[in-house]
């Protein structure tokens, strides 16, 4: 299963509709991400704080594609790492 089709099933899963654009189908994720999903999960709240601004950063990454209607569905570990370098500066 391809990291996006997990995005959307589990935005559809929560929010019982789909996503009108790709837009709201990162917002929703990442929304539903940091406060449902991994509620349980074992880490320091500091780290907890920045999953928002890296999962955003990381949907603009995704749909910043060469014309306006392309996604990245996979991205280089290059590009995850220019993620990082941003939301640790802003």
């Amino acid at each position: 299963m391809t990291m996006f089709l997990l995005m959307l099933c589990s935005v559809f899963g929560y929010n019982k509709v789909i996503p009108a654009h790709l837009g709201l189908v990162f917002r929703s994720f990442t929304q539903t991400y940091s406060s449902r999903l991994k509620q349980d999960v074992p880490v320091d709240e500091s780290s907890r704080r920045w999953w928002d601004r890296l999962l955003q950063e990381l949907a603009w990454v995704m749909t910043n594609g060469e014309s306006k209607t392309e996604i990245m569905v996979a991205i280089s570990r290059q590009k995850i790492a220019l993620a990082l370098v941003i939301c640790s500066i802003t």
